[in-house]
């Protein structure tokens, strides 16, 4: 399964496009480094129709050697906009090259390159998997919360999580950074069971809880206690 890229609308800057993993653009992936043992599939982020991308080892609005091999929409000369994505694969005699060219096929100044590392890939390419599950589900109980708690990015992960559509297990609960939670959309009728949340350490997200959406008659001895009443 290649790994998903987004690409922002460009500019006239440096560099000239910016790279997320999500396709809200929260997580943005600076130093990208590809990893030629993966695939990777790029899109624009929100559809950008300006400064058509295109990827080559040759150069600006000139066609790949057969180092790599890209398919999908868009050419050398012509770049993907709009819902147009391209793919990008490495082939035998990928360690000889010696750069490997983004840029803006209308611009020839808008040009730069991608680092090829397996080293410092692998991680971003953990965190971009990690991140692209979060988005392709609602079931909270594919996803992998020791790895998604450690890493950098958990904030923006939980951020690009739709809590008003999700259900949350037991199993799912006690793996949760509440703290990290969108108290504006998480409801509580979504948990299993109200008791498994944990009252007494709700923090700023305590006033920001749907009180008018728990079942007073679920709670247990415990979460009735820890609730503060005079709130």
């Amino acid at each position: 399964m290649p790994v998903t890229i987004y690409v922002s609308k460009g500019s006239f800057g440096t560099p000239p496009y910016k790279f997320y993993s999500d396709n809200n653009g929260y997580q943005e992936l600076n130093n990208l480094a590809l990893d030629p043992s993966k695939s990777y599939l790029f899109k624009r982020l929100n559809s950008a129709s300006s400064h058509p991308f295109y990827i080559s080892d040759i150069g600006w609005n000139k066609a790949s050697s057969n180092k790599i091999s890209i398919t999908g929409n868009g050419s050398a000369t012509n770049g993907i906009k709009g819902d147009q994505s391209l793919l990008l694969s490495f082939n035998e005699g990928y360690a000889d090259l010696s750069q490997l060219y983004f840029f803006c096929t209308s611009h020839s100044t808008m040009i730069s390159s991608f680092d090829i590392s397996t080293t410092q890939s692998s991680n971003i390419s953990s965190n971009i998997s990690l991140t692209n599950t979060i988005q392709d589900t609602t079931n909270l109980e594919e996803i992998n919360w020791t790895e998604l708690n450690a890493s950098k990015s958990a904030a923006k992960s939980y951020k690009a999580i739709d809590w008003a559509n999700v259900s949350i297990s037991s199993d799912v609960s006690a793996q949760l950074d509440y703290s990290k939670v969108d108290f504006k959309k998480f409801s509580p009728s979504s948990l299993a069971d109200i008791n498994d949340l944990n009252f007494a350490s709700l923090g700023k997200n305590y006033k920001k809880l749907k009180w008018d959406e728990i079942d007073y008659s679920a709670l247990n001895p415990a979460s009735i206690e820890a609730i503060d009443w005079a709130q």
